[in-house]
């Protein structure tokens, strides 16, 4: 999922995911400068979401 923000005449973007009881965790923002999401600030979202359930499941 992604937030869009704009700044002037910068267009920036936050991604986050749901983990549960209408929690969320923001992943990471950058600032867009095309109408597609950049491939990479999806792969690194989908990294970070990854490493987040990881990490629970050891807890």
């Amino acid at each position: 999922m992604n937030l869009g923000l704009d700044f002037s005449n910068k267009r920036m973007r936050g991604l986050y995911f749901h983990v549960d009881d209408g929690k969320y965790v923001i992943t990471h923002g950058f600032s867009k400068t095309t109408k597609k999401m950049p491939l990479r600030e999806n792969k690194h979202a989908h990294d970070i979401r990854n490493e987040y359930y990881e990490r629970k499941n050891y807890e």
